[in-house]
């Protein structure tokens, strides 16, 4: 516990020492140091520290990029939404991943990306939550073949994803597929 403390501690003295050099908070170096500070949290499950500081990377970004108008409040939307589905936010996991995939759509077209395939799972398993086990299995469907595309058949997320499936089919009772 105390290394944590003190990476913690040393992570919030960096981020000053970046705002001093940038003579501002919103610039690009204080949004990642944020978003850095922000996944440290998350990987020692201090999911309300790391929903903070997430929200201040976003924040930060919205203001130098415009709302939703770059790949890096994407990036961050995503994060924000691991988050809160760590939390047990499902609902509004979902509601964020919408608006990153809308963006990384906007963006990228239609080109396979983890990035979009993680949003979409994250949108099946609040559509479960809901019981709406038909959008969940399209949802995980669909990032299936997205983690097939980018990684390859013996993957831990493509596995991962395949096991979602099973599990939705379970719940349908659907033991055929």
């Amino acid at each position: 516990q105390g290394n944590y403390d003190k990476a913690v501690e040393t992570y919030e003295l960096a981020l000053n020492v970046i705002k001093a050099i940038q003579g501002t908070e919103n610039h690009p170096d204080v949004a990642k140091a944020f978003r850095d500070l922000a996944r440290f949290c998350f990987v020692r499950k201090n999911y309300d520290k790391a929903r903070e500081y997430c929200q201040s990377a976003l924040t930060i970004q919205r203001t130098i990029y415009g709302m939703d108008e770059h790949p890096n409040v994407a990036i961050t939307l995503n994060n924000l939404a691991v988050i809160l589905d760590s939390q047990g936010d499902h609902s509004q996991a979902c509601d964020i991943c919408e608006r990153a995939l809308h963006i990384q759509k906007r963006l990228n077209g239609e080109e396979k990306r983890a990035s979009v395939a993680l949003c979409l799972s994250i949108m099946a398993k609040a559509c479960a939550y809901d019981h709406r086990l038909e959008d969940a299995f399209k949802l995980y469907e669909q990032a299936l073949d997205i983690y097939k595309a980018v990684y390859n058949q013996a993957h831990l997320r493509v596995a991962e994803t395949m096991n979602n499936l099973a599990i939705i089919c379970k719940l349908r009772g659907d033991y055929q597929q």
